[in-house]
């Protein structure tokens, strides 16, 4: 029973952080719609009332609210990118390995081959 325990307890750790995880982004993402809707009604009052001031405002917090939303449900992603194709330092080494191997066309062309592979089953080429 100890060795069992001692085997799967981190797993089961682990999963019950993610789940702890999930459940604090559901309810966060609730209270960010739940302002939202608010977020909504005072922009709608504002019209109504012909306070441009307060729309631009309600905009301006709602385009928040929304850019939040996104980044809680994954729909946002700001990671920035990296091509590597215009990177100096990745031109340099593929250029290094070509040159290091043109002697041998047969590994220069696996490695050609390999690299072309690589980059294009990441989006860098």
């Amino acid at each position: 029973m100890r060795h069992h325990l001692k085997e799967h307890l981190p797993e089961l750790l682990a999963l019950a952080r993610d789940a702890e995880r999930y459940a604090r982004a559901d309810s966060l993402l609730d209270r960010v719609e739940d302002l939202q809707r608010r977020t909504e009604e005072a922009l709608a009052k504002a019209e109504e009332a012909e306070n441009l001031f307060a729309t631009f405002r309600g905009i301006s917090e709602m385009r928040r609210n929304l850019e939040l939303i996104g980044e809680v449900t994954k729909e946002l992603n700001r990671t920035p990118t990296l091509n590597l194709q215009l990177n100096p330092q990745y031109i340099a080494v593929r250029t290094a390995i070509v040159q290091a191997v043109e002697p041998y066309p047969e590994a220069r062309e696996a490695i050609s081959q390999a690299m072309l592979e690589l980059e294009e089953s990441n989006g860098i080429g």
